[in-house]
């Protein structure tokens, strides 16, 4: 039975036992291939194997079920940056802040994908994504680094030095 195998696989991923879960649940997903819990579990694998490109297959599948959890979309954006899309990354990412604007972790990844190419559009964006992420957690020094590299490109070496300087600052404080 399907849940059989997808209860078996899930045991064993949660024991550590990952080269055992795989067989358990692809035999799951290939039992029911609608099986979201199964893909989900199998992108998860993926992503602790480091496999990104398997994880972002398997979240493409499981929002071709589903295209509605903001979760997902989030996951397939990481999986996709860190599988060298950046391009594919950044259509996941809009599609995370089309169904949850406020997600904060999907802002920064967004305009730090952004701040990596030239286009002035892009690098605008990416720094007003930052100043969005600033204004809800003030902590989230990271930011200034990338809004830095951002305006470097951009010509705004002023406040390119600034925000390198908040950076340092913020690596100060406890």
């Amino acid at each position: 039975s399907p849940d059989v195998h997808l209860s078996h696989g899930i045991g064993l991923l949660m024991a550590g036992r990952t080269a055992e879960a795989r067989p358990a649940l692809e035999r799951a997903l290939e039992l029911r291939p609608e099986s979201m819990i199964a893909r989900r579990y199998l992108a998860e694998l993926a992503q602790k194997e480091g496999d990104w490109s398997a994880a972002a297959e398997q979240w493409r599948a499981y929002l071709a079920l589903d295209p509605a959890p903001a979760w997902v979309w989030f996951n397939l954006g990481f999986a996709l940056q860190r599988s060298g899309r950046g391009a594919a990354s950044v259509a996941a990412y809009r599609e995370l802040l089309a169904r949850d604007p406020q997600h904060a972790q999907g802002k920064f990844n967004l305009a730090w994908e952004l701040a990596q190419g030239t286009d002035r559009a892009g690098l605008e964006e990416s720094l007003a994504l930052f100043a969005d992420v600033l204004a809800a957690r003030p902590d989230y020094n990271e930011c200034h680094v990338h809004r830095a590299t951002a305006l470097e490109k951009l010509g705004r070496l002023e406040e390119a030095r600034a925000a390198r300087e908040e950076y340092a600052r913020g690596r100060e404080r406890p």
